[in-house]
């Protein structure tokens, strides 16, 4: 079992959006030098998968996406 961060939508602010991190448990299915293939119910196609950051990330951290 390998854990994933992933970008959920949070509520509604003045500021927009607010997006906040939520880990999940996922299986492994393969894995290459740039890509990997994993399986979970909680994700979909629109998911987003946070694949960096510059800091450490908590459960219910807000963050901000950069495209």
């Amino acid at each position: 079992m390998v854990v994933v961060q992933l970008c959920d939508r949070g509520e509604k602010t003045a500021m927009g959006i607010k997006n906040i991190a939520r880990r999940y448990d996922v299986e492994l299915l393969d894995m290459g030098n740039q890509y990997a293939a994993i399986k979970s119910d909680a994700i979909t196609g629109k998911t987003k998968i946070i694949v960096g950051s510059e800091k450490m990330l908590q459960e219910e951290s807000k963050i901000r996406m950069v495209n």
